[in-house]
């Protein structure tokens, strides 16, 4: 069953270390802050209450990863 907003999942989420490096990086970057001008959550708070959102952000960091394997590869 897919985890819902504001459903914690007791499954860990595949990538989980590459999406909160990526998710913390991006976070720095704009300073804590969303294009609404809110703070953004954790990391740990985002997996919390959001594993959608933090789905995709290990998806994401796991396609970059991916991609930049494949065109370094001999």
């Amino acid at each position: 069953m897919a985890a819902r907003k504001g459903k914690a999942s007791s499954a860990p989420l595949p990538g989980a270390e590459l999406g909160r490096v990526a998710y913390e990086s991006y976070s720095a970057a704009v300073q804590g802050r969303s294009v609404r001008d809110e703070e953004l959550p954790t990391w740990d708070e985002q997996v919390t209450h959001n594993p959608t959102v933090a789905a995709a952000w290990c998806a994401a960091a796991q396609a970059v990863l991916t991609a930049t394997f494949e065109r370094n590869r001999p």
